[in-house]
């Protein structure tokens, strides 16, 4: 299945494919709302400047409403200190995970059963990882620091959360990281204008950029689908580092700008995204068109997710001549968006090269 045809099941990408690029395409700030917070921790974790500058804006009041505000205050600072720090994603830190390293993503938790009750001071819980032949992650924590009893049911149940960690354990067989905060991706903060606080619902889903968003792509965009099996056939007979080349050849030949290969699946160059020029780099694995991408394709293609988010671009593109599954649009996210520092991505699969190529008159 394309991911045209996935996108046009899914109601979310309905409604996201129905808006002006002009809104899809802006960067709001991403806030966590949490659901857990371990504020001592937080406190700590950062030295006592941090703490004096955070405990000098709170407010005073003893009151509900002063505590969330100090709550998602705490939140916005140790989120602008891991954007000050750079600290990388779990899939990142799991290359060489060290004692007291720090990470920052949007992980799937695992529910857990067991801690519902009520005397359970410590829970924990195991991460769903994609990145094949790494050691399972555990988050442990206390459940005091959940900030209502509602938001501690939740964590029975399996669920998308934005996690902030530091590493306790390093063995060879699992690891232990403890939590700073917990918490659900929103558009609601100060720091974002009324327009984006209407685009909230979608925060959880946001940053990824449309092939056709892209300028240099746009001739494709008007082009009607074939059957599946005349594009198998025609990307077959190109050959996957052909199509490559000529989307790369698109980039370079509208803007003018150079093509660096950084590796021999990736390639850094500008694209031109509604006037913008942003750093891109383009990941294409050496697989024939006829094969589906995957997850396991993309680990044992020496970690290229994580050479891809390490290239530093602004915008992160994965390029298919074939079908693309769907679990590499998320774990790309997962990559390309943590909290702190989001970045935009991209994916296009046989269906979106081939429009895009015969559209531009390279077929």
């Amino acid at each position: 299945m394309s991911l045209e045809t996935q996108f046009e099941k899914n109601l979310f990408y309905e409604k996201y494919k129905q808006m002006r690029p002009e809104s899809r395409n802006t960067d709001p700030y991403l806030h966590v709302e949490p659901s857990y917070l371990n504020i001592a921790k937080c406190l700590r974790i950062f030295g006592s400047v941090f703490k004096e500058f955070y405990m000098a804006r709170t407010v005073k009041e003893q009151t509900e409403l002063a505590q969330i505000f100090n709550n998602h205050l705490l939140v916005t600072y140790v989120m602008d200190a891991f954007r000050d720090r750079n600290i990388s994603t779990l899939g990142e830190t799991l290359v060489n995970p060290n004692v007291a390293d720090l990470f920052f993503s949007i992980e799937t938790l695992k529910g857990s059963k067991n801690f519902s009750e009520a005397n359970e001071r410590i829970a924990r819980n195991m991460l769903i990882s994609p990145w094949a032949n790494r050691r399972p992650v555990y988050i442990q924590y206390e459940t005091y620091n959940f900030l209502s009893s509602l938001e501690r049911e939740q964590f029975t149940k399996t669920q998308n959360l934005a996690i902030a960690c530091q590493i306790d354990v390093v063995k060879n067989h699992y690891i232990i990281a403890a939590p700073l905060f917990m918490g659900t991706l929103t558009f609601d903060h100060f720091r974002n204008n009324e327009d984006s606080l209407t685009l909230s619902e979608f925060a959880p889903l946001w940053f990824e950029t449309l092939p056709f968003d892209i300028m240099e792509f746009q001739v494709g965009a008007e082009i009607p689908s074939p059957e599946a099996k005349t594009i198998k056939a025609a990307m077959v007979q190109e050959g996957t580092k052909k199509v490559y080349t000529k989307m790369l050849s698109l980039l370079t030949k509208t803007n003018g700008s150079k093509c660096k290969f950084i590796c021999a699946d990736i390639a850094c160059v500008e694209a031109n995204l509604l006037g913008k020029q942003p750093k891109t780099a383009i990941l294409n694995v050496n697989l024939d068109a006829e094969k589906t991408l995957t997850m396991s394709t993309l680990n044992q293609a020496e970690n290229a997710l994580i050479r891809l988010a390490q290239t530093g671009a602004d915008l992160l593109i994965i390029q298919h001549s074939g079908p693309i599954e769907v679990e590499i649009n998320k774990t790309l996210k997962t990559i390309a968006t943590p909290p702190h520092n989001p970045r935009r991505f991209c994916l296009i699969d046989g269906n979106f090269s081939w429009k895009i190529l015969n559209g531009a008159g390279l077929l």
